[in-house]
C-alpha cells in the first residue's frame, strides 16, 4: 500500500496549488 501512500502526496503536484507547494517549500522545479 505504498504505492497508494504516495499517490496521495503526489496528486497534490498535479493540483493548481502551486502556492500551497511554495509555502510547504516543496517548490523544486
Amino acid at each position: 500500500p505504498s504505492v497508494e501512500s504516495m499517490r496521495k502526496p503526489f496528486a497534490l503536484f498535479q493540483h493548481p496549488n502551486s502556492q500551497l507547494l511554495e509555502a510547504s517549500g516543496f517548490r523544486q522545479h
